[in-house]
């Protein structure tokens, strides 16, 4: 997998190792840099799209990660997933799915853009 965040080396360092202490394989990971709380909602979608197409051109993972419940990463999505035909998760969208599951929603598909 290959992830984007909206956040420095040093946390993406930590979120890497600890991605990968679960089993996974972390090509790649990278960060707008963002160092304070309101700034990490500052990426526009479609300067995470763009940085998203070149970290997977990149990396070729099977599917790409967008972590932080701040990043605008849910409109960014189905542009992401239609250039690269790669699945795409986010963290609000993992939640989401695991929130209906906890419900017993019937459907527990995360909802369109996640």
């Amino acid at each position: 997998m290959a992830v984007l965040t909206p956040y420095v080396d040093e946390l993406n360092a930590k979120i890497s190792a600890s991605l990968s202490s679960g089993g996974l394989e972390i090509l790649g990971i990278e960060g707008f840099g963002v160092r304070d709380c309101f700034g990490l909602a500052g990426p526009e979608p479609r300067e995470i799209a763009h940085r998203a197409r070149k970290l997977i051109e990149r990396t070729r993972p099977e599917v790409l990660f967008l972590s932080c419940t701040n990043f605008r990463a849910l409109e960014a999505v189905d542009e992401i997933e239609s250039a690269s035909g790669i699945p795409v998760v986010t963290s609000n969208g993992a939640v989401i799915t695991a929130v209906r599951r906890a419900l017993g929603a019937a459907d527990t598909r995360a909802p369109s853009g996640c």
